[in-house]
């Protein structure tokens, strides 16, 4: 499932379930506070599709 994993973190395919709480967090002022804007549900599902490309 994962492609590596260190003691702290583990790298793997996107999943259906992380696109709901990955959207909450690009529409969060605080969390985007270093970026540009926020981004919609509609942007930030074009972006999951680029990643996964």
């Amino acid at each position: 499932m994962y492609f590596f994993k260190s003691k702290r973190l583990g790298f793997r395919q996107w999943l259906d379930s992380d696109i709901g709480p990955f959207v909450e967090l690009n529409q969060d002022p605080r969390v985007m506070e270093f970026f540009p804007k926020t981004q919609s549900r509609e942007e930030t599902l074009a972006m999951v599709e680029r990643v996964k490309s």
